[in-house]
């Protein structure tokens, strides 16, 4: 094989790549959009649930992501979702 067909095959390898991680990117982007609109629903609930205590959600969400079940240590699929329901329930309040 040439150095132009070796070089040429590399180039369409990294493109190939580029594609599959784009792809993957692409798929990661709509789980984390569901998983926001989920917890949106979950919200609007949570206020409209007479007696809830949102003070117990805030404090056992914080609580597992300061401290995280073995092997989720510093993961941060892990600890994204509970930080945004965290977000969310604190802006709720706000509104």
């Amino acid at each position: 094989m040439s150095r132009t067909q070796s070089l040429s095959t590399a180039i369409a390898q990294l493109e190939q790549h580029l594609a599959q991680q784009q792809a993957a990117a692409d798929d990661l982007q709509s789980h984390r959009a569901g998983v926001q609109f989920a917890f949106f629903a979950m919200v609007a609930a949570i206020k409209l649930t007479p007696g809830f205590n949102v003070d117990m959600l805030r404090q056992v969400a914080t609580m597992t992501i300061a401290h995280p079940p073995a092997g989720f240590e510093g993961d941060v699929v892990f600890q994204e979702p509970l930080s945004l329901l965290l977000e969310l329930v604190d802006q709720s309040e706000c509104a």
